[in-house]
């Protein structure tokens, strides 16, 4: 539980200020609890420093759990009057309520061996206690259970206990020797060196100290390494020790454990100069499922493409391409600080000074070049422990215009002559700027350019590219149908376009029908076409002409199509009477039919052969019996082959049929049409 006294309002929640309404905000779990304990254990640092003693506190678990075990500082949260409190408790132990902790079957202190899961216990031999109940703590502890630790901490009280139970431990005394000396010369950062710890019981005490121990420099610095290890037998050598740049006293911490107070060694005065460092950094793309390029830095790319500007400070020496798997690490800088300032053409690039992380490397996340080359520029500042980059590092670049489509409407459509119609026009790309295509469109009717217009530019969206939008109002004089196209002329970030061909009917449109005076002719007879065209409106009828079709091939030459008074809608009709010398038939078979030989035919033949073979074998009397026979099949044989393969073939005799269609001109208020087909029998 949580309330705030001096951040909210008196009265809103969840304030505990002197006056108003008290509210309390409820957290649980480790993600509330460890920040919490790393803020009580920053007051404990203040409180030991401002009473002469060290800052630094190891590992705290020995000095919390040597606090717990005295009886007085671990009080029941249930039994424990609120009022006066109490000047020694530290811990209130939580004693009421089902606070189960949950576990697998199986696991370590659960109450279920095996099958359904259990809850956490305390085991002393067969007898197994949940872990929150008041007698779940064993050993010198016993108000500690699994569930809830020691209790709530009173830390007013954990600051005063905490001198008295440091000043209980065993005193140590912990000595120092950089590269087994205690005046050790000059190095350059980067050099490793070895550090030799020994920690000591101070006497009358007796024994040998364990735990950690740690060679620090002073508070503040940075751009060191490798410092820690464990005391064996009370020393410990830690080869490799990366020290940070500067003159000071480099010390050794000791940890301490559950017997022995933690030291600090005397300071070994040391002097570390700054060594060489390098600046490297480029433009790292990524592809669009947001892995990084397998080629470490690009040097040509795409406007609005995914990329990043990274710069890394590198050691003088090795490779360092941790971004890359399998790049190399070992001329990376980690540790290094400071900041690297980066220019475009001359001109700062984005925020000009971009700082270097904890990670020895930097990026510039939100950059967006404008198409055409880049000559970047950049410089390193330097820290404590690396030496500036100050001769500019270059790198030049290319910006591709990103890609675009262009996609064209035009409404209303159809439109009448001389009346206003839209055409508007979409420009997309895959590019994520905030910038989107700028320029003109130019729309064209076939090759003939009848405007342009400005685009409007829209940023790109979660959902969508950048994307642009023009449109230009225009009339047609002349009717019919008109091929129109918007080109995109590009810009410097965008690369132009062409849309596919909208197909625009200018004036009224007409429907077109064709009729036949009859559907069947003889061979040498004529017949009569009549095309109708009628119009939208009511306006005056359609004028131009018709020109009757046989198939692809026009029959005569375009009638004249003349009105027809008195009809509801516009109306004009066109008439052709022609012969069939006019609808010439195909100079091939029109419907082939497919040669089907009867069965009768086949069993005729069959029986023609094997007469033919017995002719000579049979007795003379018979013979012209098998003669006349013979003679009868051939001829009906004969008979039906011609009767079969004179049927539905078209060509010089025979039936075919000849596909009539009428085309409507169009005039200067109707558009063109075409009739659908009639087919005409022609015997």
């Amino acid at each position: 539980m949580l309330c705030q006294a001096d951040a909210l309002q008196p009265g809103s929640s969840p304030s505990c200020a002197s006056s108003g309404s008290f509210s309390f905000f409820g957290a649980g779990g480790t993600s509330v609890s460890a920040p919490a304990f790393a803020g009580i254990i920053s007051l404990i640092g203040q409180s030991e420093a401002n009473a002469g003693r060290s800052r630094r506190q190891g590992n705290a678990n020995f000095v919390l759990y040597k606090i717990a075990s005295t009886p007085a500082n671990s009080c029941d949260s249930s039994t424990q009057a609120v009022s006066p409190p109490s000047a020694t408790c530290v811990f209130y132990d939580v004693t009421k309520g089902n606070n189960s902790v949950p576990c697998t079957a199986g696991s370590p202190h659960c109450s279920s061996t095996s099958g359904a899961n259990g809850v956490e216990v305390t085991v002393s031999g067969t007898t197994k206690t949940p872990a929150f109940t008041a007698n779940a703590g064993t050993g010198s502890i016993p108000s500690y259970d699994l569930a809830t630790g020691l209790g709530s901490v009173n830390v007013a009280n954990l600051a005063t206990a905490w001198g008295t139970a440091v000043g209980s431990f065993k005193g140590t005394k912990s000595t120092l020797l950089i590269n087994n000396s205690l005046t050790p010369g000059t190095i350059t950062h980067g050099t490793a060196v070895t550090a030799k710890v020994t920690v000591a019981v101070v006497a009358p005490a007796t024994g040998t100290p364990t735990g950690d121990v740690s060679v620090v420099a002073p508070l503040g610095t940075v751009n060191g390494g490798n410092n820690g290890s464990t005391l064996s037998g009370g020393t410990v050598t830690i080869p490799g020790v990366i020290l940070p740049g500067g003159t000071y006293n480099v010390t050794a911490h000791y940890a301490g454990d559950v017997a022995f107070a933690p030291s600090d060694s005397v300071g070994v005065p040391i002097t570390v100069s700054p060594e060489n460092s390098r600046l490297q950094y480029g433009i790292v793309t990524f592809d669009l499922a947001g892995n990084v390029s397998s080629t470490p830095f690009a040097t040509s790319f795409a406007y609005g493409s995914p990329y990043i500007l990274r710069m890394d400070i590198l050691k003088s020496t090795g490779t360092c391409l941790p971004f890359i798997a399998g790049g190399g690490t070992g001329g990376c800088a980690f540790d290094a600080t400071g900041t690297v300032t980066i220019t475009d053409n001359g001109n700062p690039l984005d925020q000009g000074t971009f700082p270097v992380n904890s990670e020895g490397s930097g990026e510039d996340q939100p950059i967006q070049l404008t198409g055409g080359t880049h000559t970047l520029s950049a410089t390193y500042s330097g820290d404590i422990s690396y030496n500036p980059v100050t001769a500019p590092a270059t790198d030049t670049v290319t910006v591709t215009p990103a890609s675009t489509t262009s996609s064209l409407g035009a409404s209303p459509n159809p439109v009448p002559t001389n009346q206003a119609v839209t055409l508007s026009v979409s420009i997309a790309s895959q590019s994520n700027s905030i910038q989107g295509p700028t320029g003109t469109v130019t729309f064209k009717d076939g090759s003939t350019t009848i405007g342009t217009a400005n685009v409007t530019p829209a940023g790109a969206t979660a959902n969508a590219g950048a994307s642009g939008t023009a449109s230009l109002s225009t009339t047609f004089a002349s009717s019919g149908a008109h091929s129109l196209t918007a080109v995109y002329n590009g810009d410097t970030n965008y690369g132009n376009s062409t849309s596919s061909a909208v197909s625009l009917t200018v004036g009224q449109t007409t429907s077109t029908t064709v009729t036949s005076s009859a559907s069947t002719i003889s061979s040498g007879g004529s017949v009569t076409l009549t095309a109708t065209v009628v119009g939208t409106g009511t306006g005056t009828s359609p004028t131009g002409t018709v020109q009757f079709m046989n198939g692809s091939a026009t029959l005569g030459t375009a009638q004249t199509c003349a009105a027809v008074s008195g009809a509801s809608s516009p109306t004009c009709k066109a008439t052709l009477t022609t012969t069939l010398a006019f609808l010439a038939p195909p100079s091939g078979p029109n419907r082939m039919p497919k040669l089907r030989v009867p069965w009768i035919l086949l069993i005729g033949v069959v029986l023609l052969i094997l007469l033919l073979l017995n002719l000579k074998w049979a007795p003379a009397r018979y013979r012209r019996a098998y003669a006349t026979v013979d003679l009868l099949l051939l001829a009906g044989l004969v008979a039906g082959l011609a009767t079969g393969c004179g049927k539905n073939y078209g060509g010089g005799g025979g039936t075919h049929y000849d596909t009539i269609t009428a085309v409507y001109s169009g005039d200067s208020t109707y558009a063109g049409s075409t009739s659908s087909s009639i087919t005409i029998t022609v015997q």
